[in-house]
Order: structure tokens, then sequence, then C-alpha cells
């Protein structure tokens, strides 16, 4: 191959390598396709189509109808096939297990009621389904859930939709000659079928400032973080953050990470993230060693690193140069109770809840020692500031950046 083939080869080679990294950075979650429905029934509630596809860890129902309808005259608990009020259902089955959810509204507000449906096929007691958001458009209706609180598990389950809309001049069952249904079900037979996958997060956006001490002091938020790990003591402190449902951020040291795969996917799971502290906790450390830090923490979970804490706090111009080129935020704190310094969990518990402020980034450690004064103080520490009102979330959340997922 001649210089210029060659060079027409990498320059194709390095576009396909760029094409196939903005690919892979678009790329959605588990989509169900979009199923059409035949206009085969009569009225504004005739469904015409249906959708849903998995967003993290929630769904998103997409309905379109033939009509337009107001959700104040649903009923959450039709009798399917029935001739009552009009009603728009969902209906999800996964193990032998169906749950429906009507739209309606209730004390102003448009929800998701329902629940398990019974041997009779009913949902005698219907409730709101909680955290659901509801967007309608003319005929339009978008709906977005936790799968967790709709009843679903990871894995397959079947769906449809159902509606009706009382028509007194046609009967609901069995339509006169010529005469089209006032009920309708996408599919007509059967259900659709789909998949709950368990997503991963696998980075996050870096924040605009590449110096950060703390976040933003607008509402009562903080971020506990913990330095020098992976170690023995990390799973303690994961298992007592997921025990007060908070979520943290692991600045890890590059050399210990190895062994310590399966306690640093669990914090990824638990919605916790990982950030670099260098490769062997070195003052002024290169970008060889912060390029190879986030190599093992990607290797090990699949997450890629959009924050970097220099060791001790010691800022380097040419290391905090490197982490922002690596696309990494520097961040350091303005809540440091000296935990490493084994000052007993008394003293690291009163210097934590005593110095705690809106948008605080608190500095401990699950590494680089005995950390045991540190777990035992742990959980009054929580208890404490969130009886105060503080909602503890991870640095990313407190810049409010975001988290990429992927399936």
């Amino acid at each position: 191959m001649d210089g210029a083939s060659t060079s027409r080869f990498r320059a194709t080679s390095c576009a396909l390598v760029a094409l196939a990294a903005l690919c892979l950075a678009f790329v959605p979650a588990a989509v169900s396709r979009w199923h059409e429905d035949r206009d085969d029934a009569r009225g504004p509630l005739d469904l015409r189509g249906a959708g849903i596809h998995q967003r993290r860890m929630s769904l998103k129902l997409t309905a379109r109808t033939a009509g337009e309808w107001r959700p104040g005259q649903l009923d959450p608990t039709p009798e399917v096939g029935g001739d009552r009020a009009p009603y728009l259902c969902l209906e999800l089955l996964q193990d032998k297990v169906r749950d429906r959810w009507c739209v309606a509204r209730r004390a102003r507000k448009t929800h998701l009621f329902g629940g398990r449906v019974n041997e009779a096929g009913q949902t005698p007691n219907p409730e709101p389904l909680a955290g659901t958001r509801i967007r309608r458009s003319g005929h339009r209706l978008k709906v977005g859930f936790r799968f967790s609180g709709a009843g679903l598990g990871i894995g397959g389950y079947r769906w449809r939709m159902f509606s009706g809309w009382g028509d007194p001049s046609c009967s609901p069952l069995l339509p006169l000659p010529g005469q089209k249904p006032c009920t309708d079900r996408a599919p007509n037979r059967g259900r659709y079928k789909a998949r709950v996958i368990r997503p991963r997060m696998v980075g996050c956006t870096r924040d605009e400032r590449m110096f950060n001490t703390h976040g933003s002091t607008r509402g009562k938020r903080m971020a506990l973080t913990f330095d020098d790990g992976p170690s023995a003591y990390t799973g303690q402190v994961l298992s007592i953050l997921n025990d007060h449902h908070v979520r943290s951020t692991f600045f890890e040291i590059g050399q210990e990470i190895p062994g310590h795969g399966p306690v640093m996917r669990r914090i990824i799971r638990s919605g916790s993230e990982l950030a670099n502290h260098s490769l062997h906790h070195e003052e002024g450390a290169s970008a060889a060693s912060l390029r190879e830090t986030n190599a093992r923490i990607k290797a090990a979970t699949g997450f890629r690193p959009c924050l970097f804490r220099p060791p001790d706090g010691l800022v380097s111009a040419s290391t905090s140069r490197a982490a922002w080129s690596l696309g990494m935020s520097n961040i350091l704190w303005d809540v440091d109770p000296r935990d490493w310094s084994n000052p007993g969990s008394g003293a690291i518990y009163s210097r934590v809840v005593g110095a705690a402020h809106p948008g605080a980034i608190v500095v401990m450690h699950d590494g680089g020692g005995n950390r045991s004064q540190t777990v035992a103080a742990l959980p009054k520490i929580i208890s404490t500031l969130k009886g105060r009102g503080y909602r503890l979330v991870t640095v990313t959340q407190l810049l409010n950046e975001r988290f990429r997922w992927r399936p």
C-alpha cells in the first residue's frame, strides 16, 4: 500500500471509529416497537397505536386515540366490555401475575389507578401508581412510571391496552349489523411482548467548572464522599448507604482495584458512583496515572469516571489540566472530619453534622488504613442529616449533572 493509500485508509478508519463512538453515545434503552392498531371501532377512545420503551428504571408508555377525551371522564375501575363510563387502561402480565392500571383524574391531578387483578378479573381497591408522570396532547397520551412500582421485575412480560367510551347508541359486546363496537383493544387478540432489562450506569456528564469544592446551595442536598478505596471496609460503607437509601461517591486508587471488582460493581448497581483518585495516591499525578486508573475502573465495572480528586487535596496545575483533558472535573471538599487520623467515631460524627450545610461536599475515607471508626460513625451521620431534611446524593447529582446509561 502506497503512502497516499495508507493516508486514505487511516482517514477512513478514523472516520468509522468516530462514527461508531457517536452511535454508541446515543444508543437508547431497550425499545418495544410502536404497534399500529387498525380503525376498527367508533368513538374518541378507539386505539390507533401504542408502544412501550424502557428508560433507565422506568417504562414510557405512548398511546394514540382516534379522538380527544378528558381524564376527568374516565373510570379507574372499568368492567371490560361493559357499558359504564369511558375508560382507558393498560394491563401488564408477568409470571401469571396480572396488573391493571387505568387513567383517571382525582384531586385535580391525572394518575394511573389500579393494582393486582383478582380471580374475578377486577381491581377492587384501585390505588394511584406512585411516581407516575402523565402528559396528554390532543389524541396522544404519554405515561412514565417505574417498572418496579408497577409490579414488574427484570425479564419478559406481555401487555395490552383497552378502552371503552360507554356510547348508549351501541352495544359494546354485540354490535348491531353494520355498527362498529364502542370498545377497543390493542392488540385485538393476545398481548404484545416486551422485556425489562437491568440498565447499566456507564458514565456521567462533566461540570463546566474545572474545580469544585461544593455544589449548589439551592435546596438541602449534600454529598458524602469516600477516598482511598476500594478496601475491606468499602463493602461495609456501601451496605450502610444502601440500608439508608442514600447515594455517595467513591474516589478510587487504581492500584487498589484488583480483587475488588465485585464491590465496585455493587456501588454502580446501587446508584452510587466511582471517581478517580490517581493510580498510586501520588502527588502531582501524571496524565498516564489518571488514564490508567480510569481504565481499571472501566474494566472492572463498565463505568467511566467524570470526577477526579487530587490525593491529599494537593492541587497541581499539570494534574488538573490532565484530569480536564480526560473529561474529568477536579473535586475537593468543604467539610473534613479528618477521619483518617482516627479521632473516634464520636468526633467524626460531630465534625460532619456540625459543619453540614446545603451544597456541602464531605470527605471521608473507606481505605488507606483502619476505617472502623468511620464505619461506626456513618449510620448516625446519615440519620441526623436526613432528620434535618438533607438529601444525600452523589457529587455528580450535587453539581446538577447527569449519569449516562446503557442497556
